[in-house]
């Protein structure tokens, strides 16, 4: 009797580790202390934020923490505003995916803002990775010493590498709302048979 209590309750905890986060909490730190006082605020686009925010919280010691809860995954910005959700000069902000999970934000001291931290998170940051270093090396392939013949070779080759690699990144999320919009930005570059 008591190896099956054991094995139960085993199974429990490991059903209950397995379960999808519940809601989000977004943890915040900036290497600065120029924005104490002022206040994240996180929109669906940067029109809502001072309409329509989904959260905000206010920067204390340069940290600051938000919690709710997803309904879905949404992209969307976070962005540093004044008490009147203005922006700052500075313009400091960054797209992100708001989903249920831990996400944590970043502010260096050149003011770049990041967000990681959930699996979508990690998908539109390789996303990105992606189209940067795409473009450089198309640009390296076009600047090099090749003949035209084998620069086309080598680009065909370069964007039939990425378009794969792409479709294979965004794919699987093909029915989330950031899903979605990664796949507006690329379709460019399918035909319809090759996104399905």
């Amino acid at each position: 009797m008591k190896k099956i209590l054991f094995s139960a309750l085993a199974m429990l905890m490991l059903v209950a580790c397995n379960q999808a986060p519940k809601n989000y909490t977004i943890t915040g730190t900036l290497d600065t202390d120029e924005f104490n006082g002022n206040w994240v605020y996180v929109a669906e686009t940067l029109r809502k934020i001072a309409t329509e925010p989904i959260d905000s919280a206010q920067i204390i010691d340069g940290k600051f923490q938000m919690q709710g809860v997803a309904t879905e995954p949404l992209m969307s910005v976070a962005v540093i505003t004044d008490a009147n959700r203005k922006m700052t000069e500075q313009g400091v902000g960054t797209y992100f995916i708001l989903e249920n999970g831990k996400i944590t934000m970043h502010v260096d001291t050149a003011l770049a803002m990041t967000a990681t931290g959930t699996e979508l998170n990690r998908v539109y940051e390789t996303y990105n990775d992606l189209v940067v270093s795409y473009d450089e090396n198309i640009h390296t392939l076009a600047e090099s010493e090749l003949s035209n013949a084998e620069k086309f070779v080598a680009l065909m080759t370069e964007r039939d590498k990425y378009k794969e690699t792409l479709r294979n990144l965004v794919l699987p999320h093909a029915t989330t709302q950031p899903g979605k919009e990664l796949i507006k930005d690329i379709k460019h570059l399918y035909s319809t048979e090759e996104l399905t």
